[in-house]
Order: structure tokens, then C-alpha cells, then sequence
């Protein structure tokens, strides 16, 4: 592709920002594409983003897994897979912004027909009834469901193109249902759609974070399992080391996404009562 021209996956790999703007501009031609088809316009905008996203940036993710690979020290390791998944947030945070632009800008009915795929996974857009339902642990067992379904494909089918389609799907529905909570709210309150709309980052950030941590962690574990069950015997020890390190990751990634569903119940509550 022409971007992987323009950009080395050693200069995106050390000026990130600039995958925020290339996830802002593929988002929208991602939107924009999803025209030329006469229904499923929220799948196939979802298909399409992704799509150019892993093509685009599949020697960023390929650059470093390799680097992780080659160490077997904790810290180094942490450090390469900390590196990945700021990658991971800021095409999250590009795909958000983008969806609760047009959420906010489009018409309810435009916007509920073009993103039907993400209105239907809400059935109010009253910002109490949306954090008040649910316990803890049932907020807890929905996301560790999520969880094995991360370490399983990323055991199949290797850590980046399993968390990109995630990230950019949950990208999607937030900012979807952020923007129609937002421009709701907004109408009621008299205030700046903006405005509610940055207190809802600030409320629900947060936990988002914490729980995309503990998706990636647990990838990651689903793809160093793999490597060790069909690992080449000059790397053995290599493979070995990262076997052990996974289950101690696959441990912190449930201790983690316990932490975001307290944060994810809590915080909301506390900030809009």
C-alpha cells in the first residue's frame, strides 16, 4: 500500500501520534466506502477500516512481535508489548473520535440507520440507566467471556489482527453511543454536545483503558502459548521463558479486568450520580 511507503514501521513505531490521524483518515474512508453498499452499513464501514488499518500497519505489529521475541528479560519484554498496545489506543481513540463525530453531527434517524449495528446494542440513551444497570459481577463475567475469546483467537490466529478488529469495534460503539448520549443530553441540559461529551471520556476512559489492558494482556498470552506448543528448537528457551511469562500475564489480565469492572461500575456513578 502507499502509506507503507511513506512511513517505515521504525518511524511509526517512534511517532505514534501519526497513527492517530492515519486511524482518523481510515475510519472515514471506511464510512465514506461503506456507500458503494446498499445495506450493513456499519459492518461493512467496521470491515472496511480494518482492513486498511492491518494492511497499513501489519509491519508495525510484525516489528514488534519481533523485538519481543528476541528477549527473554521481563522488563524489555513488558516494555515491547507496553509499546504495542499505545498503538492499539491510539487507533481506538481515532476510530472514537470519528464515529462520535458523525454521531453527533448526522440526524438521530441518519445516524440509527448508517450505525444500526452499534444503536442495537443499547436500548436507552439515558447516561443513569446505562451505568446503573448491572452488578459487578455480571459487568465482570460479561468481559471475561470477551476475555477467553481474545486468548483463543489470538492462540489461533496471532495477537494483531484479532485486537485490532476489537479495538476498532469497541472504538465504533463508544463513540456511537457516546455521541447519541452526548447530543441527548446536551438537548436537555441546554449544553454543549462537546462539552458532555468530553465529561463522558473522562468517565468512562477509565475503565475502557484498564479492560482494553487486560483484552491485549490476555492475547498476548493466547499468542506466546502458541508459539511455545509449535516453537522451532533453536528458539526453545526463548519459547519457554515466554510460556511462563504468559501464565503470569493471563493471571494479571482477570485481576485486571476484575479492577475495570469496579472502575466501570463505580466512576460513571460517581460522576453522574
Amino acid at each position: 500500500m502507499v502509506f507503507e511507503r511513506l512511513y517505515t514501521p521504525e518511524f511509526l513505531n517512534k511517532n505514534k501520534f501519526i497513527i492517530l490521524i492515519l486511524s482518523i483518515t481510515f475510519t472515514i474512508t471506511g464510512i465514506a466506502g461503506s456507500f458503494l453498499f446498499e445495506s450493513n452499513h456499519a459492518t461493512i464501514s467496521l470491515a472496511i477500516t480494518s482492513l486498511i488499518l492491518y494492511a497499513s500497519l501489519k509491519d508495525v505489529f510484525s516489528l514488534n512481535a519481533a523485538q519481543a521475541k528476541k528477549t527473554c528479560s521481563r522488563a524489555a519484554l513488558a516494555k515491547e508489548y507496553l509499546s504495542l498496545l499505545s498503538i492499539f489506543f491510539y487507533i481506538f481513540l481515532g476510530v472514537l473520535i470519528v464515529f462520535s463525530l458523525f454521531s453527533i453531527l448526522l440526524p438521530g434517524t441518519a445516524a440509527s440507520y448508517l450505525f444500526k449495528s452499534q444503536y442495537s446494542l443499547i436500548s436507552t440513551t439515558n447516561i443513569q440507566e446505562i451505568y446503573q444497570s448491572g452488578s459487578v459481577q455480571s459487568i465482570f463475567q460479561n468481559n471475561l467471556t470477551v476475555l477467553f475469546v481474545c486468548f483463543v483467537t489470538a492462540f489461533l490466529f496471532g495477537i494483531g489482527a484479532m485486537f485490532l478488529f476489537i479495538v476498532v469495534w469497541n472504538g465504533s460503539v463508544g463513540g456511537v453511543v457516546f455521541g447519541a448520549v452526548a447530543k441527548i443530553a446536551a438537548i436537555n441540559a441546554g449544553a454543549s454536545p462537546s462539552l458532555v461529551f468530553i465529561i463522558l471520556l473522562v468517565s468512562v476512559l477509565p475503565h475502557v483503558i484498564i479492560e482494553m489492558g487486560a483484552y491485549f494482556l490476555a492475547g498476548v498470552a493466547g499468542e506466546n502459548t502458541s508459539s511455545f506448543l509449535f516453537f522451532n528448537k533453536k528458539q526453545k528457551k526463548v519459547h519457554q521463558f515466554e510460556l511462563s511469562y504468559s501464565c503470569s500475564i493471563l493471571i494479571a489480565s482477570i485481576i485486571l479486568l476484575l479492577l475495570g469492572s469496579i472502575v466501570e461500575k463505580i466512576l460513571p456513578n460517581l460522576i453522574f450520580g
